[in-house]
Formats: C-alpha cells, structure tokens, sequence
C-alpha cells in the first residue's frame, strides 16, 4: 500500500480483517482472493481509469465456517462473473464451506490443513471467522496457541487472511487496534491488521483502516460493493468492489501541495512522485493537483516537450493561510 501498490501472496504473514456485523468483510476477503487467484486487478476504478492494487496470481484457499455453501457459491459465481471468469479459470480458487470438525486449535485438523496446503500448492489462505475455527475461549490466553499454529502456516510461506469481529462498542475513544475483539495475545501475534469501516448500513461505501503494520507501512483505502440480482429474486447475479477515493487522502494531498511548491516550481511528474512518497495513490495525486489548479492555488504552464510546470500563487495561498487564522 501507498508506494507498495502490489498485494502479493509472497509476503509469509499472518493478517486479520475486522469489523462489525455487516462491515462486508467476508464479501471484501472474497473479491480479493478471486482476483489474486487469476492474478487479475484489484479494486478497478468505476469510470475505467485504471486500478488501485496488483495482484501476483496465486493458489488461494478459502474456508468459509460462517456462511453456508448456498451462500458462498452465490457469492462467488457472482464476483467471477463479474471479474469475467469462467468455470475453468477458478481452479486456483479453492473453496471449503463450514466444514465438518474444522478446529484449527487441534493437532490433526492442523496436519490435514497442512497436506491440503501442500498438494495444492497454496499461497494465500483466508480462515472466515476467528470465533469459529477453534473450540477456544477466545478472551483466554488459550488464543496465543490458536494464534502460533496459524504462524506455522505464515511459516510455510502462506499470506493467512483471518476475518474477525469487533469488540462491541462501550463509548471508548481509544485506538482503532483496541477494536479488536479477544484476548490481548491475538493482536501481539499478527503482521498486520485492518478495521473495516462502514458507517451505515444502507451504504455500499467501506474504507479500510490499517491498525497494525508491521513488515511494511500501509494507509488507509477506500472500496465501494456494486452488485445486481437474478430478475425477480434476491440472489446476486454479479458482485465487484470498485475503488472508492478516500476524501481525507484528498484532503491531505490538497494541503500537501502548496507545503511542497513553496521550495520552488516543479513539474507535474515530479510533484506526483513527491506526493505518493507521503502515501498519496498516484490517481487521488492527480485529483488534487487539478483542484489545485482550478482552486488558483498553484499555476501551470507548458515548457518545452509538452512537460507542465506547476508553481505556488504565493499570493493566492497567504489569502487564504490568513483567512484560516480569520477564522480561528
């Protein structure tokens, strides 16, 4: 994320999504483990402009012990179909719906996991949830073992994806991370974390808030679901997330600019860069660079092999900088 714009199933790390009841995180660990089992694009931009993530096609395991077969195969024909997949092409995605005795806090469900792993040659794994894959107390130290036995499979060389829930909310302020449901040991054991944040239920817009990173820095990402029904029933015919900009990203890079011109003009290749170095994604950089030109806030003008040079109106930004100090 932010200059590291490749999701890759190279990365040997044990991983955990959560959010509330209805956050989509299942439907969201879906999406990216079909478009990582073609090595497809992730997150397409709904106006055709390009994509927010590479992929590196991989083997993905998927067990589902939340949701039912019926809907894990509505589920995922309709991402397929919509990513333009057909039976064939989903052979590198394997899925498991609520199998029978699945607990990975015990030992000969962790050796069968293990052969199935290795025979199939699986990169990527997502385990759906963490309350229902093992028989343990998950507010008891227990977790800690629960949790080193999913670090043998990140051992192995395996990007394990585990979706979990929230703890319910108690009026805390806190950090997002403290969100996190269990034992204090299930945090202390992961690479990275990310909350899912949806702030109604009648929107399909989430953005994801990275609460933990710890093998290469990360920012926050937006992702809105666009999906259509079978006529006449409430079955999904088609279901994809698009990228969704993220407006404090926006916002960050708008304020970034005038900070960044005030050293002196540059050209509009190297004030993207500069911008992306502050984990801004390329496209929101382009974004706030025309608001800024069409704010007045900086100039542009052509040079010589069709380049643009871009400066800060120092007049225009010391109106505005002392109507902020106005304002209060």
């Amino acid at each position: 994320h932010g200059k590291y714009d490749v999701i890759t199933s190279h990365l040997s790390s044990l991983n955990i999504v959560f959010g509330c009841e209805g956050s989509m995180k299942s439907l969201l660990m879906m999406d990216v483990g079909i478009c990582i089992s073609e090595g497809l694009p992730w997150l397409l931009y709904e106006d055709n402009t390009g994509y927010k993530f590479k992929t590196k096609k991989s083997n993905v395991l998927y067990i589902d012990c939340d949701n039912g077969s019926l809907t894990d195969d509505e589920r995922i024909n309709a991402f397929s179909v919509s990513h333009g997949l057909t039976a064939d092409e989903k052979s590198a995605f394997t899925y498991m719906s609520m199998p029978s005795g699945f607990d990975i806090s015990n030992e000969e469900v962790m050796n069968k996991l293990e052969i199935i792993i290795t025979t199939l040659d699986i990169k990527v794994m997502i385990l759906d949830n963490l309350g229902l894959i093992n028989s343990q107390d998950e507010n008891s130290h227990d977790m800690a073992a629960v949790m080193g036995n999913m670090r043998r499979f990140a051992d192995m060389g395996l990007c394990v994806i585990v979706v979990h829930h929230q703890r319910k909310s108690n009026g805390n302020n806190g950090r997002l991370g403290e969100m996190l449901r269990g034992h204090s040991s299930i945090a202390a054991s992961l690479d990275f974390s990310y909350f899912i944040s949806r702030k109604d239920i009648s929107e399909n817009d989430i953005t994801i808030i990275p609460t933990k990173a710890r093998l290469a820095p990360v920012h926050s990402f937006g992702a809105k679901f666009s999906y259509t029904w079978i006529d006449k029933t409430k079955e999904l015919e088609t279901a994809i997330f698009f990228s969704h900009d993220n407006e404090d990203e926006k916002g960050k890079a708008i304020g970034l600019i005038p900070l960044i011109l005030q050293n002196g003009e540059m050209n509009k290749t190297q004030l993207i860069k500069e911008l992306m170095s502050s984990n801004i994604s390329q496209r929101i950089a382009k974004i706030a660079i025309e608001k800024s030109i069409e704010d007045k806030m900086i100039v542009a003008r052509k040079a010589a092999h069709n380049t643009t040079i871009l400066s800060l109106d120092t007049d225009i930004f010391a109106e505005r900088l002392q109507a902020m100090v106005n304002s209060g």
